[in-house]
């Protein structure tokens, strides 16, 4: 029997907020953005590195929340992707949260990565592949 692999992330509430309020503009679950967010962090390098870069800053600032965190849980259909941030997280030692974190601002003040995270969730709701690029995001609009 094969298991799906599962991450469990403490969103901030804010982030989760902001999540909850795009769900009810287009009907995306918080977990298809997430997993979305994470497919092009692995697939395109301009993403990657631009998220990374904010992680890092992230990971240097501490963090006191105002509020208590959200646990999410969040599953790939393969285990390929929950191993590529452990590798990252080896690599460079800027933990997954951090990197989600990071995303997720970018996905509310960039609006091309808004608009690549979004296009991919909506086909990951559709239930079909999303597209890792941003020349596939670009062209599945």
């Amino acid at each position: 029997m094969t298991t799906t692999p599962t991450l469990t992330w403490q969103l901030t509430q804010d982030h989760h907020r902001k999540l909850a309020i795009a769900r009810a503009d287009d009907k995306i679950p918080a977990t298809d953005r997430l997993r979305a967010i994470v497919q092009l962090w692995a697939a395109d390098d301009i993403y990657r590195s631009r998220i990374d870069e904010h992680s890092g800053q992230l990971c240097n600032v501490p963090r006191v929340p105002a509020e208590p965190d959200v646990k999410v849980g969040v599953r790939f259909p393969s285990p390929e992707l929950p191993r590529a941030l452990a590798v990252a997280r080896n690599a460079d030692g800027i933990t997954t949260i951090d990197r989600i974190r990071a995303a997720l601002d970018l996905w509310l003040t960039d609006p091309q990565f808004r608009s690549a995270v979004d296009s991919a969730a909506a086909l990951l709701r559709a239930g079909r592949r999303a597209p890792v690029t941003r020349a596939a995001v670009t062209s599945a609009r």
